[in-house]
């Protein structure tokens, strides 16, 4: 009897006690055997297809058509492909076409270590609100491994599991394994992205996050507050990570960093996992959430076997040693104090502000005005001399104008005088000035031929 056949038999006598799957050695070289408590070895079956009406097909060109069957789970659907890495046909193809050429988001960890004087309460900001580990949470990857999980992973309206092929194992994790992986403190809270969509922030609500004596726009980056600029940085670069402008604010982004800056408690899976399957819908989005997929799979199927070889690279804040702004006392941001526990076994405490003398014994206020006015004089007197240097520009172009005119009228008349000069050549060597040829040529034609 094979070892297989043994364990089937022990688990058949034993129903409930555990469930397991036995692998077979494929391209992604998973663990020949494995048994895990609550595994399940296999998708649902399924005896006639659900969505029989619907053809299954990747069409690039059509990206309506592909969010609408990429959001239909798959592993409800009978099993139509030999490729035990997937399910069905379709997620073959998903993972062959749309993920050939994705785009990775960009993520980056934070070590709390690297933020000190004013910047050091975010890390208090960010534990009160549990998502001061995930942030420094560090995890290289394998592009192949995420490729699959994307390629067929399906994630419900409610956004609290996830279900998707690793290898030829079929995995299903629910929130609380999420959160345990992902080592965030709380699973529930406000969601974000209903907040974004029912309850905006105003532009004034947005102003807040701007330092008022400071030239900004709304949706930008410069002007900032120092703690809102850097905070918003760090989730760039984890939470809600993006592709493109990393100097703009748009979306539910404003509604997260309200959120952070002010201790609300929110939903931060369901956040994470919202994104993600904006992202598995779309032909045009990066791949979201790499290091902390791969952090989930392995939590899962323990080791993958295969070469984790995309490096999950450190994020250090830069910012001026001088504050850039007032200092922001937590507590005035509903930021209450982070418990004990929740704080990194890999940080330290950091310095704390010494409060509002710490600006060379005078309040803020009167410390950076007068600096933030000689900048901004500075800015205006700067686009004047570019304004000066612009009409300089247009008029020296006019002048090569001009220039370019004149060598075109001398290159012109140059031509005229070396065609009279080879006239006058063609004359020379036959003895007789031009007008004479001519004069004699024409009184030789009007006299009558003699007759001899």
């Amino acid at each position: 009897m094979s070892v297989a056949q043994s364990l089937s038999r022990t688990v058949a006598n034993h129903p409930g006690t555990f469930k397991m799957t036995v692998t077979r050695t494929l391209p992604m070289r998973m663990t020949a055997l494995r048994m895990k408590k609550n595994w399940h070895p296999q998708p649902p079956a399924a005896s006639e297809d659900p969505f029989a009406s619907l053809e299954f097909k990747v069409d690039v060109r059509n990206q309506e058509n592909f969010a609408r069957l990429r959001h239909h789970n798959q592993f409800l659907r009978p099993r139509d492909t030999s490729d035990q890495r997937f399910h069905t046909k379709f997620q073959k193809e998903v993972f062959n076409i749309a993920y050939e050429n994705r785009s990775l988001a960009p993520h980056k960890w934070i070590s709390w270590r690297d933020l000190s004087g004013e910047v050091a309460a975010l890390r208090n900001i960010f534990g009160t609100i549990g998502i001061n580990k995930i942030v420094s949470l560090k995890q290289d990857f394998n592009w192949d491994v995420i490729r699959q999980f994307y390629a067929t992973v399906f994630i419900p309206a409610t956004c609290d599991s996830l279900t998707w092929m690793t290898g030829d194992i079929f995995c299903i994790a629910t929130k609380q394994e999420i959160q345990s992986a992902w080592d965030i403190r709380f699973s529930s809270g406000l969601r974000l992205h209903d907040e974004f969509t029912h309850n905006p922030l105003s532009e004034e609500e947005m102003a807040q996050f701007y330092i008022p004596s400071a030239a900004h726009k709304i949706g930008g980056v410069t002007g900032m507050k120092t703690l809102h600029s850097v905070a918003h940085r760090i989730l760039r670069h984890s939470i809600l990570p993006r592709l493109g402008n990393n100097d703009a604010i748009r979306g539910v982004a404003w509604t997260l960093l309200d959120a952070v800056m002010t201790g609300k408690r929110f939903d931060v899976i369901h956040l994470m996992l919202y994104e993600m399957a904006l992202s598995k819908g779309s032909l045009t989005l990066g791949v979201y959430y790499a290091p902390f997929i791969m952090r989930l799979i392995l939590s899962k199927v323990g080791n993958v076997n295969e070469r984790l070889d995309i490096t999950h690279s450190q994020y250090r804040p830069r910012f001026s040693a001088t504050p850039l702004a007032p200092a922001v006392d937590p507590a005035d941001m509903g930021a209450g104090q982070v418990h004990p526990q929740d704080i990194p076994s890999s940080s330290f405490a950091p310095p704390q502000s010494s409060g509002s003398g710490a600006y060379f014994g005078m309040d803020a206020t009167q410390f950076f005005d007068p600096v933030l006015q000689q900048v901004t004089a500075g800015f205006l007197q700067l686009n004047s001399r570019m304004d000066q240097m612009a009409l300089g520009q247009e008029a020296i172009t006019s002048h090569l104008q001009n220039l370019q005119g004149g060598q075109e009228r001398i290159n012109s008349r140059i031509d005229t005088l070396s065609s009279r000069v080879d006239r006058l050549d063609s004359s020379s060597s036959t003895g007789y000035p031009l007008q004479y040829q001519r004069r004699h040529r024409r009184l030789d034609d009007s006299q009558p031929p003699s007759q001899d």
